[in-house]
């Protein structure tokens, strides 16, 4: 909704639907941000969304609309040629370039963004960045409307590269820019380019690029943190699946001292198409762990972004397989590496996919692990297939086509089947509200577990959706997940 504001912010006109009537909601997805902009003048609106339709489970195709302001005419789609996805519009503050994310047809939902670059003007569109090979998350314009500021996941990182508007194919590659940890938003300044980073010892705080220095802005709950333990962390690699290399993290803890052995928590990421790296998070954070006496390991498996386009698709139609073997050769390397690991005293946890790889695990990989915890993890894939909110990541995933047009893909990593070798003590975590993973997923999880005779415990949250985000909630989660660790690792 656009209302007219006066001065004093009063409002002078009733709001007005920008979207109508297009059937569709902006954000697409509750756990979405809204994605929309003004142009320079004010007197325009472009915003994404994809349409509401019959699709809109497998459908990736989000495209980028522009409406006038007190104009008669209702959303015009610019972007209405590409299939795929359209997203995330900037304009210049000049006024005269429109910028966007887009992946190219065939819509996947794993393909790699481009960034596009339209002339308001004459309507012609360009692809800046050329052969660059990472896939940006978000962008904004630089003051004087020469550069794009993209942020991309790297190599365990997520950093900042400054894009030349003139770099196409031919043209000048992105520049890195700033990292050293997770940066969620940037911006140009008169005084430089500002940013919030965080990484696996430090929350977010904001900081400024000039001159070619970094210098922090605001050191926030600085007296808090003062007497908060943190472990300290390192990245490794090994040589994992296909022999390709694979990066991951592996956080001390915080009472490490040389000469002892610590209990560890292997985490594995959702996704399968994100990062875990060196970041600081309220969710799934290392330092939780650590601060409890445990090492953490976590790994950039096949399929992770920040490596480029083929390590995130090589996963396509092997979703169980690559993923499991880099855990196998990562957990392997990570305890040759590091001696001060308790390879004895290991305990596997995820969430969403990675609470899927809990469910693999125990099929495939039952007598590795003391205990496994598995938050919103899929259970039987057919099912899945059938009442998840989203299933084109699915037939991606899992062979490339629906379920009925090809059950047997669909099948060939699925936890249901290997119920008969499950042995592994299991904590379950699921929430009502969860369409992603729906609920039945993680009792039919719990159900085989208590069927066998296996030691295992459900935490439900009849209130949460596919996180867990109340405060109180979220305390409780930790509360759980913390003490079946200790029951099964600390002697």
């Amino acid at each position: 909704m656009v209302a007219k504001i006066n001065q004093d912010g009063v409002i002078e006109e009733e709001p007005w639907n920008v979207t109508k009537p297009l059937n569709a909601e902006l954000p697409a997805y509750s756990n979405e941000v809204a994605k929309y902009v003004f142009s320079a003048d004010g007197r325009t609106i472009y915003f994404s969304t994809k349409l509401q339709d019959r699709d809109e489970s497998w459908s990736v195709n989000y495209d980028i609309y522009q409406v006038r302001i007190g104009g008669r005419r209702g959303p015009e789609n610019l972007t209405g040629d590409n299939l795929a996805g359209d997203e995330d519009p900037a304009i210049s503050p000049d006024g005269k370039w429109l910028a966007w994310r887009a992946t190219e047809g065939p819509a996947r939902w794993a393909a790699q963004y481009k960034i596009k670059l339209m002339n308001l003007k004459s309507g012609k569109v360009i692809t800046l960045g050329g052969n660059w090979d990472r896939s940006p998350v978000s962008i904004t314009f630089t003051r004087d409307s020469n550069f794009i500021l993209a942020l991309s996941d790297h190599l365990g990182e997520r950093v900042a590269w400054r894009v030349p508007l003139n770099s196409r194919v031919d043209g000048d590659a992105p520049e890195l820019l700033a990292g050293g940890g997770q940066l969620l938003t940037v911006a140009d300044s008169s005084f430089g380019v500002v940013f919030d980073r965080s990484d696996l010892q430090h929350p977010a705080n904001l900081y400024l690029l000039a001159n070619g220095a970094v210098r922090q802005l605001t050191n926030l709950n600085a007296e808090r943190l003062a007497s908060t333990g943190m472990g300290d962390f390192e990245q490794f690699s090994f040589t994992g699946a296909h022999g390709d290399t694979v990066y991951g993290y592996v956080v001390h803890p915080v009472d490490y001292s040389r000469g002892r052995k610590y209990p560890v928590a292997l985490i594995i990421h959702g996704g399968p198409h994100a990062s875990m790296g060196n970041y600081f998070s309220y969710r799934w954070n290392p330092q939780t762990y650590a601060g409890a006496g445990y090492a953490v390991v976590f790994i950039d498996f096949h399929g992770s972004t920040g490596y480029g386009q083929d390590f995130v698709e090589s996963i396509h139609g092997d979703r169980g397989g690559a993923t499991l073997i880099d855990h196998r050769l990562g957990l392997s390397a990570a305890l040759e590496k590091f001696p001060w690991l308790n390879g004895e005293r290991v305990c596997a946890l995820g969430a969403s996919f990675g609470g899927y790889m809990m469910n693999l695990i125990e099929g495939a990989w039952p007598r590795r692990f003391r205990c496994l915890v598995n938050h919103d993890g899929m259970f039987d894939n057919r099912m899945k297939y059938y009442s998840g909110d989203i299933i084109g990541y699915l037939e991606e995933g899992f062979g490339g086509r629906p379920y009925y047009e090809d059950p047997a893909s669909h099948e060939a990593f699925n936890p249901v089947l290997d119920v008969d070798a499950w042995q592994t003590p299991m904590l379950v975590i699921h929430s009502e509200k969860d369409y992603r993973v729906p609920i039945t997923q993680g009792i039919g999880a719990f159900t085989a577990l208590q069927r066998r005779g296996i030691p295992s415990r459900f935490l439900y949250f009849p209130d949460e959706n596919h996180w867990v985000i109340g405060p109180a909630n979220s305390l409780q989660w930790h509360r759980e997940v913390l003490r079946w660790l200790d029951m099964w690792l600390k002697p």
